[in-house]
């Protein structure tokens, strides 16, 4: 009976292992553009391996060990979008936003913002093209969703007495929010068997009781509903 017992344990460990490694995803994702003051640039290059597992993501080689640029853990999901906060090729008090189906990417600290789609690797290239011994790009600001709140800026013409002309910034509304300043968040639930379905007087939607629907402040816009 013992015998059997250890026969059992030494097969499951290797089934165990292999379970866990399947929890984890690692895709390449190419630099699509990046954009400073609302002026979009696409003239980039390089691109990022990214390992996706049920508690963070991290910036990785193509075999999904950590290139030590830190880690980003997983908060939530908001608008359709994974939510990860920490450390990145961006510095500390970062956050990736990624579709549900990790097709695309952003990386944001502060007002700098990387957006990348997923893509096939360029051959031979086996890790990241920003690792943290580099020295970073110039930083680039956009809004942290894939082609929303992206502004424009329009010089004014020099005065007479030729001095520098100034950037006035256009107001948009937030693409995100739509100028409501709120935006929906879904905190899933144990509701035990006991899931009802609900109406949102904020949005006219019907929600079941477990999905841990409510509404938070824009984190685009910061809850102005405008840039």
């Amino acid at each position: 009976m013992k015998r059997a017992l250890i026969i059992t344990i030494v097969f499951c460990v290797p089934v165990f292992c292999t379970l866990s490694k399947l929890q984890a995803q690692t895709y390449y994702y190419k630099l699509d553009k990046i954009v400073r003051n609302g002026v979009p640039k696409t003239n980039t290059s390089g691109g990022q391996f990214i390992t996706f597992n049920n508690r963070c993501c991290y910036e990785s080689d193509k075999a999904g060990y950590s290139v030590g640029n830190g880690r980003l853990d997983y908060k939530y999901v908001e608008n359709g979008l994974r939510v990860y906060y920490g450390d990145c090729y961006l510095g500390s008090n970062s956050t990736c936003l990624a579709t549900l189906d990790l097709n695309t990417v952003n990386m944001k600290s502060g007002n700098v913002v990387y957006v990348y789609k997923r893509a096939t690797p360029p051959s031979g290239i086996t890790t990241c093209s920003l690792i943290k011994s580099a020295s970073p790009p110039n930083p680039i600001t956009i809004s942290p969703i894939v082609g929303v709140g992206e502004t424009t800026t329009t010089p004014n013409h020099p005065t007479p007495n030729n001095s520098t002309p100034k950037q006035t910034p256009t107001r948009h509304t937030c693409t995100l929010c739509h100028g409501s300043g709120t935006i929906i968040r879904e905190t899933p639930t144990a509701t035990y068997g006991k899931d009802t379905q609900r109406y949102c007087n904020n949005c006219g939607r019907s929600y079941w009781a477990s999905s841990g629907h409510s509404h938070v402040t824009c984190s685009n816009c910061y809850g102005k509903g405008y840039y």
